[in-house]
């Protein structure tokens, strides 16, 4: 699938859209990509997210009217979907470090830093320029089918905010895993899976879990789950996972959507993300750690 002109097609249809309110969920429906992945990909490629893109264009477009029509400047924020004069003020200092009424006073002729700001993403042009400072891009996927992997393991509802509990959760389970009977083998399975949004903040059921050969009693509070028939593209982290600072786990993601997810030939689907924890796994914070990636795909 060529994500790069999926992200066109999106901006090209804000632009379309800019003196309206933007439905973000129809835009991305039209992109035939999951909001979960179109998200982090737009973010990662772009380098700015979904809703800070959309509300850079339309102050764009606002500072352009002030500086050549004398309509009021409450005429010009509703115009551009801000609800008042306080909140596109606001906005518009924050982006042109001074406010409306003054910008229009100082800028009667031709703002040089707008030409900069104004100019349309071009994908095409980014991804030369992501070749130009990483070299050529070439990507092996290596896709798996899982079938019949019968999980057992303990669900909760999380968030995209939640990073810092992920592994003090999967610890917690590490602890109580002795109890299940029927084990296949000591390798975590993190699952994230029913994703819904909030605005940019994804929202999802999550399981920590280990494979089961077969069916037996369930320890309380943990369920069971199989699954079948997924197709999946497989990535691998290696080190650790969190240092000083750095959320390490989290640069291999974004490195992903990136890089080696949009030179991809892949249709990535929002079913299922899946992260295997291979028995060697002692902590995040390991040099050694390796983290097996899995997203799925058509």
């Amino acid at each position: 699938m060529d994500y790069l002109q999926a992200i066109q097609r999106f901006v090209d249809s804000v632009e379309d859209q800019i003196e309206e309110q933007v439905d973000i969920d129809r835009l991305i429906g039209m992109t035939y990509i999951s909001k979960f992945h179109f998200y982090r990909l737009f973010t990662a490629v772009v380098g700015i997210t979904v809703y800070n893109y959309i509300r850079k264009r339309k102050l764009i477009w606002a500072a352009a009217e002030l500086r050549k029509v004398r309509g009021s400047i409450l005429d010009i924020a509703v115009k551009y979907g801000f609800g008042s004069q306080e909140v596109f003020s606001r906005n518009f200092k924050k982006m042109f470090q001074i406010p409306p009424a003054k910008y229009r006073s100082k800028y009667a002729g031709k703002d040089h830093r707008l030409e900069v700001l104004s100019s349309r993403i071009d994908i095409e042009s980014i991804w030369l320029d992501i070749k130009a400072k990483h070299g050529h891009v070439v990507v092996t996927d290596h896709r798996e089918k899982i079938d019949n992997l019968q999980l057992v393991g303990i669900e909760r509802l999380s968030c995209d905010e939640n990073v810092s509990t992920i592994f003090p959760s999967i610890e917690s389970f590490i602890q109580q895993a002795e109890g299940i009977p029927n084990r296949k083998s000591d390798t975590v399975f993190r699952l994230c899976y029913d994703i819904t949004y909030i605005g940019e903040t994804a929202y999802f059921k999550e399981m920590v879990a280990v494979e089961v050969k077969e069916w037996g009693s369930i320890p309380a509070g943990m369920k069971q789950i199989e699954l079948n028939g997924l197709n999946m593209m497989k990535f691998v982290h290696r080190g650790k996972l969190f240092q000083t600072n750095k959320d390490n786990i989290l640069s291999t993601y974004h490195f992903l959507y990136q890089y080696r997810i949009p030179a991809s030939n892949a249709k990535l689907t929002g079913e299922l993300l899946l992260e295997k924890y291979l028995p060697t796994f002692q902590s995040p914070y390991s040099d050694d750690v390796e983290v097996e990636i899995y997203l799925s795909v058509q």
